[in-house]
């Protein structure tokens, strides 16, 4: 087999593509600074769980005393019904970063 003088190289989907985009391309993109770039990953990943499964978001899955389980208290109340319990959560998460 005859070489074509190409060097094949390894490359990791994930770090060297997938987190490229919204560490170097995006924050250049919209205009965003160098500071806090780093924070974009963390809170991509909070961002698309947040729209995701709602498993993260559902009763059984927040700790019985937290703000979350103030807001899941409120359904039992009647103050809110159960599918405006998990919009608040993600609401609140969104809120806080």
């Amino acid at each position: 087999m005859a070489s074509s003088g190409h060097t094949l190289c390894s490359v990791d989907a994930i770090a060297d593509i997938a987190e490229a985009y919204p560490l170097s391309v995006f924050p250049k993109a919209v205009g965003l600074g160098q500071e806090g770039v780093e924070n974009l990953l963390p809170y991509g990943a909070m961002v698309f769980n947040a729209f995701g499964p709602r498993n993260a978001h559902a009763r059984e899955a927040l700790s019985p005393t937290g703000l979350g389980a103030s807001i899941w208290a409120a359904v039992d109340t009647g103050e809110i019904t159960a599918e405006e319990a998990p919009l608040l959560v993600r609401s609140l998460l969104s809120a806080s970063t």
